[in-house]
């Protein structure tokens, strides 16, 4: 699976790049192809094993350890933890809040982004 997808972006690479070298010269009947120091072509087989399809697995893997040992927390306040109103108000991208009420605690964080093109 990983290999099936670095093979489709080294062809989606490639492609891009002869794009806009092609571009560039697009006007110009003596100029030499765009192909022409992209190496081997693609075969036809490969390409048709990423064109039009869907890829049907999903992986979620997260591998948090922690340890918390030998502390010690004396005359510590713990309170409440508040978020007030319009504290994501301006917000951009994908906020994360990571919280915490306690003493000598450990603290991780993961997410896991699912993106569905269609």
């Amino acid at each position: 699976m990983k290999r099936n997808i670095n093979r489709m972006l080294e062809v989606l690479l490639a492609v891009a790049m002869a794009s806009a070298a092609g571009s560039a010269v697009a006007n110009d009947e003596t100029a030499p192809s765009p192909f022409a120091r992209q190496g081997k072509a693609v075969e036809i087989e490969t390409l048709a094993e990423h064109r039009g399809g869907a890829i049907d697995q999903q992986i979620n893997d997260q591998k948090l350890v922690s340890t918390v040992a030998g502390n010690s927390a004396t005359d510590v306040v713990s309170g409440a933890n508040v978020i007030s109103d319009g504290a994501f108000g301006h917000v951009q991208g994908i906020p994360l809040v990571v919280q915490n009420s306690g003493s000598n605690v450990s603290i991780q964080n993961a997410t896991i982004l699912n993106i569905t093109v269609k």
